[in-house]
């Protein structure tokens, strides 16, 4: 990832990303187990496109019919991956909001991982085994962020169903989401330890 002086992300390597209008929460591939914890529904569909450019107002030219997924590739950073993605190869707008939930903890708790371990199966098994419990020090508002971005039903992840109510959250408050899309909203001002684990001198 390469950064500019303002902290504006210049470059960026995707492994893989699509941009889709419409979106059905379980497809084709879901657990059947899952659809029966989430309260009932039998459906739940995003009401945009792709996580980012909902959350910063862009418009996609690109139509997709509903998204119907007969496999998957596995793909990502384990520490980043939600359950849907270990258990059944599911990828969606709802890993993108666990993958936020996973990096504002990290931020807020400078560099502490979500889940870690000595092994790929180690953390592996704790996003599986995942009931969010926040530390007594963190943020109150911060703590319920993460706790509904990471929402082991991924249909129940806050966004999903409407992404104004994942901007409108107490945590993001004071925050111009048209500055941030405009790139005219000042990166806040703070410096880091230099022995802090997110401390990477502005470039990775």
């Amino acid at each position: 990832m390469l950064e500019g002086e303002n902290l504006y992300i210049k470059l960026i390597d995707f492994g893989e990303a699509k941009i889709v209008d419409t979106f059905d929460c379980y497809g084709d591939t879901s657990s059947k187990n899952e659809k029966s914890r989430s309260s009932g529904e039998d459906e739940t569909r995003s009401d945009g496109a792709s996580f980012f450019s909902k959350m910063l107002g862009f418009n996609s030219e690109a139509k997709a019919a509903r998204r119907k997924r007969d496999g998957g590739t596995f793909v990502g950073t384990a520490m980043y991956q939600p359950p849907e993605m270990l258990r059944d190869n599911q990828s969606g707008l709802y890993t993108d909001l666990w993958a936020l939930g996973c990096v504002v903890f990290e931020l807020v708790s400078h560099g502490k991982k979500l889940f870690a371990g000595r092994t790929i199966q180690t953390v592996h098994n704790e996003i599986l085994q995942h009931e969010f419990e926040a530390p007594a020090d963190l943020d109150v508002d911060a703590a319920d962020l993460v706790r509904q971005l990471t929402n082991p039903i991924k249909c129940n992840r806050l966004g999903l169903k409407n992404i104004e109510a994942l901007k409108q959250h107490k945590f993001f408050h004071g925050i111009n989401f048209n500055a941030l899309a405009a790139r005219t909203l000042e990166a806040p001002a703070f410096d880091l330890p230099i022995d802090s684990p997110v401390n990477t001198g502005g470039s990775d």
